[in-house]
């Protein structure tokens, strides 16, 4: 078992986990500090302890070691603020000199050591002196050594004893089973477009855990959008196990675990951080005897323990072999829980998702409407920060004018004057939340907070804006910070990983998620064929003009061929539309010429009750023919799984193009100006992954059969059969009502 001396240091003590920064070397000099030719710098030592039969190592470094002769003086630096703070770090930094001095003993075989502890603190130097003996300081040592002890279970490891669960394995999983162990073992990057049915969750985590028994890797992060997905792959770990030995954790989100339900979080009066660190190491050992920590086992320990859960969570992280958390955990820069580690695999799940997901955590928009609360709130503390608003406000009704006069809807320059007033807003903000005119109500404090935590990002992306980022001056107003390609971001997040797998069922185009996704020359895109019989896939094209312009026009012509298709047999059908106004308009047609069909309308806003209410009404209508009209890239477009007679076909409308917005411009302006294909990358490949993760509900399993008609006179060019899936090829043009009618009576015979 090993672990390291800070790590232990901040649990057998009930204090912060963050040690004070060490001087410079211009202070010491400044200090009069000097060094002779036998002075070393963070020299590594181990100290070992005892545990059953087993040995804890526990490493660390040393600051400073002096060697004269056959002697040794072992130096600890601590830099601080001000001298009144050395009594809170005394008793810390005193500990880890004298276990370092120990282990320095032992590895040189002597048994008098001098320590130092040498404090620098408002430009002074205070050194404390001891003579330690071998014997005498192991058993001063000892108090601490039990606590220490007492804490193995969160190191203990038994080796993992990793089985594939199934007998054979399917079509393609070989394949990506063995793709998967050369990125890890190589410390490559994987990109794999593996299709439904395939069982792709197990032949990734399967080699990724086999990495973990070969010790070829210390952790797993497998990282997803949705909480479903998280749970099962915590399933998947526990199934490749034939004794359960990985630890696993599964991260929630913040909210979900907070026992007072509170959206943003006041550690200094929250009553789950009284005594966090003194009550942290009870309940990390409690925590440690479940080999899968979810949100049960948390907030379990929380309410036992009174800590908050989420930071609980987080302090587990270093005790477990398999994470499992979201997104936002690994590339959210205010939200990021997991540390670099270049000895952990990163899988990341549903990977056509993450490029706009990291749009979105880099993206900040100032609106004049975000001040608006400040003018009317009648109390001092908003009446002082109004004065400092001008400079954005000002800004703002610029921006307004220019915009509307010259049609400029974004730029490729960094916004420095806004920069620059929310540079100076911040502490004007800080100080109203930290110091503030006695207590704030609780409103002003919220719209505060909420003020700081946008101000704080604008100056966080402003900072970081480089070639990958436009400025975007929405006809809403304000102004926003976009990132145009999320690529360069994941690239730098793959460099802190011994190796990534992105995986995926629709991971095509090939072209785009290479690009978007940060692939470099030396890794891998895998695309794997669809397990299931050709034959029970049914494609039709039928080319009608859904352009905005005609849509009006065509809708009844597409309700036509949406009955055609349903009527060739009883069962459940799922129709996608590019917009919520395209669906309302088609539904609504559907709905007065139809009557007999029993139809479900997706609303822009669902609850988790009405969601399921939907999915449930396709799993339970066994009579009679009904059609969901639901919209694409929505959330019944992917993420669901219909099997059998839950549906039989769906109807595709439109190409998926996202519509024109002055973020999609500036994509395709900045992939222009990399000589790329900027319509492409900004409009018709995105578009076009709509497209195929809606498809790709028609067929869930070997048995399931079922259609897909593609309506749009776009499907039709041979540009986009180039992009067609390989299961796709056989797609016929219905150029007819009586073609669709027939073919589909022939198909379901």
């Amino acid at each position: 078992m090993e672990t390291r001396l800070d790590e232990i240091l901040s649990l057998i003590l009930p204090h912060s986990a963050v040690l004070p920064s060490r001087p410079s070397d211009a202070m010491r000099r400044e200090m009069g500090v000097t060094d002779h030719s036998d002075t070393f710098y963070d020299v590594p030592l181990t100290l070992i302890l005892p545990v059953g039969e087993e040995e804890l190592s526990i490493r660390g470094e040393a600051h400073r070691i002096k060697k004269d002769g056959d002697t040794y003086t072992l130096e600890e630096e601590i830099l601080l603020d001000r001298k009144v703070e050395w009594e809170t770090w005394r008793e810390r930094c005193t500990l880890r000199g004298k276990m370092l001095a120990l282990a320095l003993m032992y590895t040189k075989k002597t048994d008098r050591i001098t320590l130092i502890l040498s404090v620098y603190a408002e430009g002074t130097l205070e050194q404390s002196r001891f003579v330690l003996e071998k014997q005498r300081l192991a058993q001063s040592l000892s108090p601490y050594a039990a606590k220490i002890l007492s804490l193995s279970p969160l190191w203990t490891k038994a080796a993992p004893t990793v089985e594939f669960p199934y007998d054979s394995l399917r079509q393609g999983q070989k394949e990506l089973i063995r793709s998967v162990w050369d990125a890890v073992k190589y410390k490559n990057g994987l990109y794999a477009c593996a299709p439904t049915g395939i069982g792709k969750t197990f032949a990734v985590l399967y080699p990724a855990m086999k990495a973990l028994q070969s010790e070829k890797a210390e952790q797993i992060f497998y990282a997803s959008p949705k909480n479903t997905l998280k749970m099962q792959a915590a399933a998947a770990v526990e199934a490749l196990q034939s004794v359960r030995t990985i630890r696993t954790l599964v991260l929630s989100a913040k909210y979900a675990l907070c026992p007072e339900k509170q959206e943003e979080c006041e550690k200094e009066i929250c009553p789950y951080y009284e005594d966090f660190f003194k009550k942290l190491p009870d309940a990390l050992s409690f925590l440690a005897a479940f080999s899968c920590i979810t949100e049960k086992e948390l907030l379990a320990a929380a309410e036992h323990f009174h800590l908050c859960p989420f930071a609980l969570a987080k302090k587990m992280i270093p005790y477990c072999q398999v994470i499992i958390g979201d997104y936002n955990h690994v590339f959210d820069p205010s939200r990021k829980v997991f540390p670099p580690n270049k000895n952990a695999v990163l899988l990341v799940d549903e990977a056509h998702n993450l490029p706009q997901r990291i749009r979105e955590n880099n993206t900040v928009w100032l609106h004049p409407s975000d001040f608006d609360y400040f003018f009317r709130d009648p109390d001092r503390p908003s009446a002082m920060l109004k004065e400092h608003f001008s400079a954005l406000l000002t800004l703002f009704a610029k921006i307004d004018q220019k915009r509307n006069s010259e049609k400029n809807y974004f730029s490729f320059d960094a916004p420095e004057e806004a920069g620059k007033a929310v540079k100076e807003l911040i502490p004007k903000v800080a100080f109203l939340l930290r110091d503030g005119f006695g207590v704030l109500k609780e409103e002003t404090r919220k719209k505060s907070r909420d003020l700081f935590g946008k101000l704080k990002k604008f100056d966080l992306l402003y900072n970081a804006f480089n070639e990958n980022f436009a400025t975007v001056f929405p006809p809403e107003g304000g102004i926003k910070i976009y990132p145009v390609n999320p690529a360069p971001i994941i690239e730098k997040e793959k460099e802190n990983w011994l190796s990534s797998v992105f995986f995926s069922a629709t991971l095509l185009p090939e072209e785009y998620y290479f690009k978007m996704l940060g692939g470099k020359e030396e890794d891998r895109f895998l695309v794997l064929p669809s397990p299931f019989p050709r034959d029970n896939l049914f494609i039709g094209l039928c080319d009608v003009d859904v352009s905005f312009s005609q849509r009006f026009a065509t809708a009844p012509k597409i309700c036509s061929i949406i009955h055609t298709a349903v009527s060739a047999k009883e069962g459940n059908y799922m129709v996608f539309l590019p917009s919520f106004e395209y669906l309302q308009l088609v539904s609504q047609e559907y709905k007065r010429r139809f009557l007999r069909d029993r139809v479900l309308i997706q609303e822009k806003v669902m609850t988790r009750k009405k969601r399921q209410d939907f999915l449930s009404a396709f799993e339970k209508n066994r009579s009679g023919t009904l059609v969901g009209f639901c919209v694409m890239g929505g959330i019944f477009s992917e993420g669901v799984d219909l099997k059998g007679d839950s549906l039989s076909g769906e109807i595709i409308v439109g190409t998926g193009f996202p519509p024109p917005s002055p973020e999609a411009e500036s994509e395709c302006a900045a992939f222009y100006k990399k000589e790329m294909d900027g319509k492409s990358f900004a409009y018709t490949l995105p578009g076009w992954s709509r497209v195929l993760q809606a498809a790709g509900r028609v067929i869930r399993s070997e048995e399931d059969r079922g259609f897909l008609i593609l309506c749009d006179t776009r499907f039709c060019t041979e540009s986009a059969k180039d992009l067609f899936p390989e299961h796709w090829e056989g797609a016929e043009l219905l150029e007819r009502d009586r073609d669709l009618k027939e073919k589909l009576e022939r198909f379901w015979q």
